[in-house]
């Protein structure tokens, strides 16, 4: 069984990340407000990279995907 659980913007995202355990982040890199690529580096913070986390895009740009790595 799978749930899941939506965040409306990065921010949100990452208080749920804080207060629910969590087995997998999908998170767009366009996101209101904060980036997606930032709501990253905070959720690998707060887990100890223990939590994968996979970024989807439309930006084709070079630079968009080595940020996302």
């Amino acid at each position: 069984m799978c749930t899941v659980v939506e965040a409306e913007d990065a921010e949100a995202a990452v208080r749920i990340v804080q207060q629910t355990p969590i087995d997998l982040v999908v998170l767009d890199v366009v996101m209101p407000g904060q980036s997606g690529i930032e709501a990253c580096r905070q959720i690998k913070a707060l887990t100890n990279e223990r939590v994968p986390v996979l970024l989807v895009t439309a930006l084709n740009e070079r630079e968009h995907r080595l940020a996302g790595l």
